[in-house]
């Protein structure tokens, strides 16, 4: 019998994990900026399945389109952080035109960066909140 890791997550469960809703989830895998990794839709009533690690990008995905990050430039730190092993001591800075770079959490960030969005504390929220799932889902009290 599979893990819930290998099962992955509803895109109910999915979009609680990453604060935001089912349908922008559904949104950001038809334009492909974030795709189910688990299990992609196959039509009309086939259910995606999601990874801990695509609900930490699509966290990333809105709080860089709320810094003014969109288009190819999201997609672009989206494949970064995506293809990287380990999140830990990771950031990206957006300047304010939306350019955004990645960047270790503890060198200086660049000059023109405006705001900071702390990749390393994403991973530690959408972790903690997976981790109660798969706890309420045993049926212990978290």
């Amino acid at each position: 019998m599979p893990t819930s890791a290998e099962r992955g997550f509803s895109t109910k469960v999915a979009a609680g994990l990453a604060d935001t809703n089912p349908a922008r989830l559904a949104y950001l895998d038809d334009c492909g900026v974030v795709k189910p990794s688990i299990q992609e839709a196959a039509g009309t009533g086939t259910a995606r399945r999601w990874s801990e690690r695509d609900c930490v990008l699509i966290r990333l995905a809105d709080e860089l389109r709320r810094c003014g990050c969109f288009g190819p430039m999201l997609r672009s730190v989206l494949d970064d952080v995506g293809s990287r092993k380990n999140l830990d001591n990771l950031a990206v800075g957006v300047t304010r035109r939306g350019v955004a770079t990645v960047f270790a959490a503890n060198a200086h960030p660049p000059a023109e960066a405006k705001t900071i969005v702390w990749v390393t504390a994403v991973a530690k929220e959408v972790a903690d909140r997976a981790a109660r799932v798969r706890e309420n889902a045993r049926g212990g009290t978290a």
